[in-house]
């Protein structure tokens, strides 16, 4: 019966999906550790972060995921983010 599958069956192989929230998690730590050394390193550009290292960088929104996907870059499991020469304070 079509109704005894669970939400969860549709995610895959449960290993798969471990291995890329690991990895997710490798490239998300590397982000919050490294921002002062990115900040120097990339000021006002895009990143491109995937297994914990910076795979490209590019001074544009478009300029980057042109970048990825010349790279073959897996878009779904790569982090891209904006590199501000200033933190942003955050009031909650």
């Amino acid at each position: 019966m079509e109704h005894d599958r669970s939400p969860f069956d549709s995610l895959g192989d449960p290993a798969e999906v471990w291995a890329e929230l690991m990895a997710f998690t490798h490239s998300a730590q590397f982000l919050s550790e490294t921002t002062s050394r990115l900040m120097e390193e990339y000021p006002r550009q895009w990143v491109a972060v995937l297994d914990g290292r910076v795979e490209s960088a590019a001074d544009s929104f478009p300029e980057i995921l042109q970048q990825v996907d010349a790279r073959n870059l897996p878009r779904d499991k790569t982090i891209i983010r904006y590199i501000d020469k200033e933190p942003k304070t955050m009031i909650l």
